[in-house]
């Protein structure tokens, strides 16, 4: 079934609406940082925790409603117990990596 376009506009402004303050955030930072040696740091900081967090509660909730949303499916975990393991192991390693990653970063800009 297709969308109308009044349902598509919306879409778009709700990602307009969440996606413009991030990106006007990441250009004062890049500002911000031009000068410094650390600056990869910080940006990897600043992507991968707020990336990891909404995956966090991304899989945390997906395990308390026993249903992952997929694209436009839910995969469930009674009726698909393979696939529902499957997107919930894959959704944990990139959590895992995302937090990893920024630990990384951070212990890098502690120790100078």
């Amino acid at each position: 079934m297709m969308d109308g376009p009044r349902s598509v506009l919306r879409s778009l402004t709700r990602t307009a609406a969440i996606f413009a303050p991030l990106g006007i955030m990441l250009y004062l930072l890049l500002v911000w940082l031009a000068g410094r040696t650390d600056m990869q740091f910080w940006l990897t900081i600043f992507l991968t925790v707020p990336s990891g967090g909404f995956l966090g509660y991304y899989l945390l909730d997906s395990v308390r409603r026993g249903q992952v949303p997929v694209g436009r499916q839910a995969i469930e975990r009674v009726q698909q117990p393979v696939a529902y393991w499957t997107w919930m192991a894959w959704f944990s390693t990139m959590t895992i990596l995302l937090l990893v990653l920024s630990l990384h970063s951070a212990v890098r800009l502690i120790a100078g």
